[in-house]
């Protein structure tokens, strides 16, 4: 259901006519995409990431922020849990399909603009948002200056304690049971129009021998076997990529992976950093995702699959991650969630420091004490977060009109 919004606005932007481009050559999921779009202001922001960058403002000091290596996508519910190989969970960044080399305060701005978005959509006093922001980025900085990039705990509270727990009780099993059936004695993924779609043997038995293939590489055994492949559906931004769900067994346990095509970042054409030549793009997600996290998370690899790069991992449960519910207008709990996610956020960039073009710890601490990009960054936010906003209420309209419908 559609959250409230005006029915008249002023078509000047195309935002319909740069949506429709930008997802040019998608499959038929795509139009899944395009209705989502739809349901509110924070869920448009979550699966338009190339307008940001469009929109990004080439002359502001905000460019002038040493360069760090970010996710590219950053919003308030692209974090959530995951488990390494030691099986033990941790809440991160979950989505690195857009990063790149860029200005910290790129990262940083995108994450405040989806604040101000949620809050506006959820009636959270502006005032207040402003003020949550500021803490935000005092917090990222004071973790930066402290070179904090180890430990977890400080950052391990509230909401973000409470999903660890509720994660770490499910188990691989849990997750089996939910996605497969069995048929004739034999576990199956299960096929609905929610999840997982059937796919064509051709495409079937092309994956199962990639999968088989990186059987070493993912850190499987010799009984390691690939039992089914189904298309998988999942995601806002990512809806219409090539995507894969994959049940594969070693000896007596089962595992879901995910499989999806990995595309250049939205941000490539407008950040002024160049980039590595990476081998493929899969490379670039996977190689910024380990740099970011302390721990690495379990099945991450890069694989070629039919002339297409994918990034192999683990699929987890599907309330793994971060929602922004009606509990965050609770002043101290929204509070107390966004100085967590600085003290991550400040760690993944202290980690990536020196690495491949990113600025030095140093660098990063002596830009980030002065105040003036700070300032600049919440009224970017703020203002942009209304951008947003109309941009919705545009699309919308041309939704309603058939806009998008053919593409």
């Amino acid at each position: 259901m559609r959250v409230s919004r005006p029915t008249i606005s002023q078509d000047f932007r195309d935002v319909a006519g740069r949506i429709r481009r930008f997802n040019r050559g998608r499959n038929d999921l795509v139009r899944r995409k395009f209705a989502r779009l739809t349901i509110n202001p924070f869920l448009f922001l979550r699966g338009t990431c190339h307008l940001f960058y469009e929109d990004w403002p080439p002359e502001s000091i905000l460019n002038t922020a040493p360069a760090t290596w970010i996710s590219g996508d950053l919003h308030l519910e692209n974090f959530g849990t995951f488990q390494t190989h030691d099986q033990q969970v941790y809440f991160g960044i979950n989505d690195f399909d857009e990063a790149l080399l860029a200005p910290f305060a790129v990262e940083l701005a995108r994450l405040v603009t989806s604040l101000f978005v949620w809050g506006q959509t959820a009636s959270v006093a502006t005032k207040h948002l402003k003020t949550v922001a500021q803490q935000f980025l005092t917090t990222y900085v004071r973790t930066v200056c402290h070179n904090k990039h180890n430990g977890t705990d400080s950052a391990y509270r509230g909401e973000i304690k409470r999903l660890i727990k509720k994660t770490t009780r499910r188990n691989d099993s849990d997750l089996i049971k939910l996605f497969t059936i069995k048929e004739n004695g034999k576990r199956l993924l299960l096929v609905n129009p929610w999840h997982a779609l059937p796919i064509d043997g051709r495409k079937r038995q092309v994956i199962e021998a990639a999968i088989e293939r990186a059987r070493d590489d993912l850190g499987f055994s010799q009984r390691f076997t690939v039992v089914d492949v189904a298309r998988r559906v999942a995601g806002t931004g990512s809806l219409g990529v090539n995507r894969y769900l994959i049940l594969v067994t070693d000896g007596a346990d089962a595992f879901l992976l995910d499989a999806k095509h990995a595309r250049p970042s939205a941000g490539l054409h407008y950040v002024r950093q160049s980039q590595p030549r990476w081998t493929n793009e899969a490379e670039r997600v996977v190689s910024v995702q380990s740099w970011s996290r302390r721990s690495r998370q379990r099945f991450l690899l890069a694989l070629r699959i039919n002339k297409e790069d994918y990034v192999i991992r683990e699929m987890w449960p599907l309330d793994n991650g971060l929602v922004v519910s009606d509990r965050l207008k609770e002043p101290k709990r929204l509070e107390q969630l966004l100085k967590s996610l600085a003290i991550l956020i400040a760690r993944g960039h202290l980690q990536c420091a020196d690495i491949d073009g990113a600025a030095s710890v140093d660098e990063l601490a002596q830009f980030s004490v002065t105040k003036e990009w700070q300032v600049e960054l919440i009224d970017f936010a703020l203002q942009y977060s209304r951008t947003v906003y109309d941009d919705w209420v545009n699309y919308c309209e041309r939704f309603d009109l058939g806009a998008m419908s053919g593409t």
